[in-house]
């Protein structure tokens, strides 16, 4: 891994991460049905705790670094996370930049030799999100899927790669 690649993403995420740490006490409104504009845009910052804000950064650098991702596909990932339909919403809010981390984990598997493997992992993930009540799993879902479908428009391979 070449740490010169990509280096403005990777301190982007880290600003992103300890903005979410430093955050974290902060009672931020989330996304809920009916939310302003400012809350849909705001919400991947805040964090219920910082046990929640330490692993969705933890998820966010980890994905940056290990596979060298650039700055685009992080504002990507960002925007699809921000595009939660109201009919996956409820009047609880919700908060986390988990939606963006899965949306970087549709991104990358195109590009990902052990498919099965990142796959598998995901689908846990997805499946434990599930268990618990309070974790808003289908927008998981939907930051996912459309992550994957957007990594499977930018990777096609009817584009001819050299």
């Amino acid at each position: 891994m070449n740490i010169y690649i990509n280096t403005g993403t990777k301190w982007a995420a880290l600003a992103i991460a300890t903005a979410a740490l430093v955050l974290s006490p902060f009672d931020g409104s989330g996304i809920h049905v009916g939310c302003s504009l400012l809350s849909r845009i705001s919400y991947p910052i805040f964090h219920v705790n910082l046990l929640h804000a330490f692993c969705n950064a933890w998820c966010l650098i980890s994905l940056i670094f290990l596979y060298d991702l650039p700055w685009w596909k992080l504002a990507l990932a960002f925007v699809l996370s921000v595009t939660v339909p109201t009919c996956l919403l409820s009047t609880t809010p919700v908060v986390g930049m988990s939606g963006a981390c899965f949306a970087l984990m549709g991104l990358v598997v195109p590009v990902v030799r052990r498919k099965v493997l990142l796959l598998g992992w995901i689908n846990l993930f997805l499946v434990l999100g599930f268990m618990f009540p309070n974790v808003a799993a289908w927008v998981h879902v939907y930051c996912f899927v459309v992550g994957l479908w957007a990594g499977l428009i930018i990777h096609a391979p009817w584009k001819g790669r050299k």
